[in-house]
């Protein structure tokens, strides 16, 4: 995949700007707080609909203006032919999105659609913050593979609300248990759907980041990520196997759940657990080896993405050489040209790096407008 051009109008900080991308890498350089993030985030949108620092649509509109709109010139490899999507957003007409010229109700509705790994410093968060940030990891991904995964999972969270109001009518009197029994039978059939999608991701991922956790840390450590779950040790059993277990965990926390009001287990409850040497990187490991780990599981998703889709996604790393030493950064870069896809990069300065693999071009960044240095 490789977007062409891109163009911004009243995003963010950026009044109207329109950029010409080069195919394999582009960077761009500036001062915190001048838009390197907007313009990641303006391409994340694009691929999502979304933002992927949580704020509403209308939060996203250029301060004082009316209205936003988003358009890039794409290619799904180098010989195919160029699309045309835009995205337009005010807070009247409410988002409008057109795929060359046809309109569609939303991104996942178009036939042909970019996609994009992100690699943001927030990221640590997924190893050093709780378990609802580590579902969100593996979500995100399932989200952008598989277009029913949305559906499923939207699905799976309204059950648990319903349920749980249900367990709280029953702890006041007003229902019976017995109207537990269909919503039991719609939480085991989507819960065992979604963990089994997670636990399908993490076999195809964990086997490629231990791969490129050992190029980046030179072979000095082992890697590995398990799923824990609620249901316990039968995630390798077949789907009617974990059904079964599930119904009758449900049937022993009943009281449980009802005293507290709330689904006790799920894949809302589970987690994922990250270890370099066999040791809990959320507890035990550095800012360093976290940061290594989790980047390695974003480069593995480059693979799912590939293979999943059948197209290289767009990757973009936020700030991300500032805090790698010097062999993580050249090994990082050397990942990025073997994949033979299109990168970008944000980064304060031009770090040697950068000048060794000699990239161009180099994009300026200052207060929303974008220079292309020469």
């Amino acid at each position: 995949m490789i977007l062409k051009e891109l163009s911004l109008k009243d995003w963010r900080n950026y009044d109207e700007q329109t950029l010409a991308l080069h195919p394999t890498l582009n960077i761009f350089l500036g001062p915190n707080g001048q838009g390197k993030t907007n313009l990641l985030e303006s391409i994340y949108y694009l691929c999502y609909g979304k933002n992927f620092r949580g704020n509403k649509d209308r939060e996203l509109v250029h301060w004082n203006r009316q209205y936003f709109r988003l358009e890039a010139l794409f290619m799904l490899d180098e010989i195919s032919r160029t699309h045309h999507l835009e995205i337009y957003y005010d807070a009247v007409r409410r988002k409008a999105i057109k795929l060359n010229g046809v309109k569609y109700g939303r991104l996942r509705s178009l036939p042909t659609r970019l996609s994009a790994v992100l690699f943001t410093p927030d990221d640590l968060g997924i190893i050093k913050g709780g378990p609802a940030e580590r579902r969100r990891f593996i979500d995100r991904e399932l989200d952008a593979l598989y277009v029913d995964y949305d559906t499923t999972r939207h699905s799976y969270e309204r059950v648990t609300s319903q349920r749980a109001e249900l367990l709280r009518d029953i702890r006041r009197h007003r229902a019976d248990k017995s109207l537990l029994v269909p919503w039991n039978l719609q939480l085991v059939e989507l819960g065992v759907r979604m963990i089994r999608r997670r636990m399908d991701l993490l076999a195809f991922l964990v086997p490629q980041a231990r791969r490129v956790h050992a190029f980046l840390t030179g072979h000095k450590g082992s890697f590995n990520v398990t799923y824990q779950s609620s249901l316990g040790q039968v995630l390798h059993e077949d789907d009617a196997a974990m059904k079964t277990h599930f119904l009758d965990l449900l049937a022993e926390v009943e009281d449980e759940e009802i005293a507290r009001g709330a689904s006790l287990i799920g894949p809302h409850r589970d987690d994922l657990v990250f270890y370099e040497n066999g040791i809990d990187l959320r507890t035990y490991g550095s800012q360093g080896q976290q940061r290594t780990a989790i980047l390695s599981m974003k480069m593995a998703a480059i693979d799912a993405y590939e293979q999943h889709l059948d197209q290289k996604p767009l990757l973009l790393l936020d700030d991300v050489m500032s805090e790698l030493d010097f062999d993580r950064q050249r090994a990082v870069m050397e990942i990025v040209i073997k994949k033979k896809i299109q990168t970008f990069i944000t980064g304060t300065g031009l770090d040697f790096t950068f000048k060794n693999f000699g990239y161009d071009p180099v994009f300026q960044i200052n207060d929303g407008h974008i220079v292309e240095q020469k």
